[in-house]
């Protein structure tokens, strides 16, 4: 019982910082990504005061692309802002003995592909509860086979001597007791019961734990999913967009509108896809939490 509530305070514990782990390397990319959109911004600005100095924009869209570059200033400055409480956060779960400037070395794209059945197994393998269970089960078997050697009748050994007037005489006794009505049939029945209920509580647990794993599974397998197409298919596109948009703005050929147009719509792609991250590794610590195990996470702190 011990050993299986520290496991559970292990586990917990494990949970805590991994979900501290990875909300640093999210928000350290989300500050990533809004830097990114600043360079853009302030390119796109740069655009078009050169253009209205040409003449060939007018005032409302200089300011137009000054106030999309201030808005683009201010999300990076709130995203540092969530960078340094990850930081502190994780830190605290540390107890004060990291940096104060760090960064979490996460893959965050590494998210393997695994089974439900995969999932099952493991919980079944290496849950706490499922191992203490197993652990009442198996001693419920020792009682069983214990009351079953009480059936069966127990053997006194014995010895004794004697002085006649012309002889000694030397033996050995052996008692023996035939229990005729009582074979411990009670014993045994209440031995077999306990291992019923055992079994029992075994099953009911064993529901809990699967509908968790599903769940979990199911949520991680969904966002997964997700990030890989926002990865593999809109970001390439809405980035080569952007890029024409912004050509094609300069040659004069499209409207301020149009280029900020499909600048927001790469950055949203790039948000959404840090989304679908944060959302799958969200996932995955609940199915490590659910079946027991935690991955390994390939993380480390740097200065």
């Amino acid at each position: 019982m011990a050993e299986s509530e520290a496991r559970n305070v292990e586990l917990e514990l494990a949970g805590e910082v991994t979900a501290a782990v990875i909300d640093i390397a999210i928000d350290h990319q989300a500050l990533a990504q809004a830097r990114a959109a600043q360079a853009i911004a302030r390119e796109v600005l740069g655009v078009v005061e050169r253009r209205l100095a040409a003449g060939e924009a007018t005032k409302a869209d200089a300011l137009r692309a000054r106030v999309e570059s201030l808005q683009a200033d201010q999300a990076a400055m709130a995203f540092q802002s969530d960078l340094a409480a990850s930081r502190a956060s994780l830190n605290a779960l540390c107890g004060g003995v990291l940096p104060e400037v760090f960064t979490a070395a996460v893959a965050l794209d590494n998210l393997p592909v695994t089974s439900l059945e995969a999932a099952h197994a493991t919980a079944e393998n290496q849950h706490p509860q499922f191992l203490r269970l197993q652990a009442i089960l198996r001693l419920r078997q020792c009682e069983v086979e214990r009351e079953r050697a009480a059936a069966y009748p127990d053997v006194t050994l014995g010895a004794f001597s004697g002085r006649e007037t012309d002889s000694r005489a030397v033996g050995l006794t052996l008692g023996m007791d035939i229990p005729l009505w009582n074979r411990n049939q009670g014993g045994i029945e209440s031995a077999f019961a306990e291992i019923a209920r055992t079994q029992a509580d075994l099953a009911v647990q064993q529901a809990k734990v699967f509908r968790e794993v599903d769940g979990a599974w199911r949520d991680y397998e969904k966002a997964r999913i997700l990030a890989e197409r926002y990865a593999g298919e809109l970001r390439p596109v809405s980035k080569e967009a952007l890029r024409l948009a912004l050509g094609s703005y300069q040659a004069g050929e499209t409207s301020l509108l149009d280029l900020l147009d499909a600048r927001r719509t790469a950055q949203g792609v790039e948000s959404a896809l840090l989304d679908a991250v944060r959302q799958a590794h969200a996932a995955r610590i609940r199915l490590d939490l659910a079946t027991g195990s935690f991955a390994e996470l390939s993380a480390g702190t740097t200065p």
